[in-house]
């Protein structure tokens, strides 16, 4: 394998890690995380200390967990600033929610992908997961 293959390699890794992380509310332990990608104990305790150091995963130490950190916020606000939603959408977004009695979406294309750019919940018919 080369550097370059490792690299990537190990940035698959750690964003299946952060994947697992958010899946549950409570975050997830080391052996969690070790149990769900297949990845070695050591290994995946050298991928927390990075995510830790660099803000995207804080350990619970009392829970003896780690669970998502500062900086994972800051990417999904910064990912809402760059796919925006003009004041209008907002606005008929609003009036399906209002109209439905439901929660209403507006979804973009953001390279191959489809993403949830603005959501106007419903306290009677809560949001899809």
């Amino acid at each position: 394998m080369t550097t370059h293959e490792a690299g990537l390699a190990s940035v698959q890794k750690a964003f299946a890690l952060l994947d697992v992380v958010a899946r549950d509310s409570r975050g997830a332990t080391a052996k969690d995380i070790s149990a769900a990608l297949g990845i070695p104990l050591p290994s995946v305790y050298r991928l927390l200390q990075t995510l830790v150091a660099s803000e995207h995963v804080v350990h619970l130490r009392d829970q003896r967990r780690y669970g998502l950190g500062y900086k994972v916020h800051a990417l999904d606000t910064s990912l809402r600033q760059q796919v925006g939603t003009p004041v209008a959408v907002r606005r008929a977004v609003r009036e399906l929610h209002a109209a439905a009695d439901a929660a209403a979406y507006f979804a973009v294309y953001r390279g191959d992908a489809i993403v949830v750019a603005h959501v106007v919940d419903s306290p009677h018919r809560p949001r899809l997961d």
